[in-house]
């Protein structure tokens, strides 16, 4: 009597997994990108490393890709880890951001940009320089308020590319940390205002102005002023500073102020110190 044969029997599982495997990393990047699940930073990189090594398992543990040959088999598997790795690493990298993200509170200390005048043009004004207002209307005494400013006198207007761009100048500006010691005695208490002139003295920066503010009236050019402020509060971590950033464009009678660039209040961690900047 001959012996019945065994019909041979499909390794399910593997396909089950490698399915799991190539579903489950472009979900839990989707749901974690648009913060529907919170994991933090290191258990969402263990997470994604053992849903790639279970799905390279599977793979391997696959009928059908057994029967390709070794260059087809190898590179589809290369090409699909490389996928899952790509949405693994934008996954971990936004919540790594979401995790050491600085939020301001209202409980803090907070510069807001109010306004600038032009002074130029009568007799009592004995350089031309614009005047900029701001106040602190957080809860807080911001402590060594510094502010860096930029004018861009110009006959077209900027393009919001040329805009960003030189607000990420003033930003990024080198000098803050030798500027903010020279401001370490200068603290405003919550709800009180100041002023400043930019720029503060007669010379070369007053005299351009002085040349080119004509021509906002004669032939409708355009004033730009891109003005960062850097502070710090009590509640703050020793290396976060508090910073106000805004863009005040001026044209036409030069007395209306136009918002023409980012306007926000965020924190920031620095390369220096509070204790750095009032060190004797």
């Amino acid at each position: 009597m001959a012996a019945r044969q065994k019909s041979p029997q499909r390794d399910d599982t593997g396909v089950f997994l490698a399915i799991v495997g190539v579903l489950a990393v472009p979900l839990v990047y989707v749901l974690q990108a648009n913060g529907v699940i919170t994991i933090p930073g290191m258990p969402s990189l263990l997470m994604y490393v053992a849903i790639i090594i279970l799905f390279t398992w599977a793979y391997c543990r696959w009928r059908t890709p057994s029967t390709w040959n070794p260059v087809k088999r190898w590179l589809t598997l290369l090409v699909l880890v490389f996928a899952l790795a790509v949405l693994s690493y934008f996954g971990v990298s936004k919540q790594y951001g979401r995790d050491h993200s600085l939020e301001s509170s209202a409980e803090q200390a907070k510069i807001a940009l109010f306004e600038m005048r032009t002074f130029t043009g009568m007799p009592e004004i004995t350089f031309t320089h614009f005047n900029i207002y701001y106040r602190n209307v957080g809860s807080l005494p911001a402590r060594a308020v510094g502010s860096k400013t930029t004018i861009t006198v110009g006959p077209q207007p900027m393009s919001q590319k040329e805009i960003q761009e030189a607000q990420d100048k003033v930003l990024s500006w080198q000098g803050w940390q030798s500027y903010l010691r020279t401001r370490k005695n200068q603290d405003l208490q919550p709800g009180v205002g100041q002023w400043f002139s930019f720029p503060d003295q007669p010379g070369d920066a007053s005299r351009d102005l002085a040349g080119k503010l004509p021509f906002v009236f004669t032939q409708h050019w355009y004033v730009y002023a891109m003005v960062a402020f850097k502070y710090w509060d009590s509640s703050m971590e020793p290396d976060v500073f508090g910073v106000t950033e805004g863009c005040v464009g001026l044209w036409g009678d030069l007395t209306t102020n136009h918002n023409c660039g980012r306007s926000r209040t965020f924190l920031e961690r620095e390369a220096f110190t509070h204790s750095s900047i009032t060190a004797q």
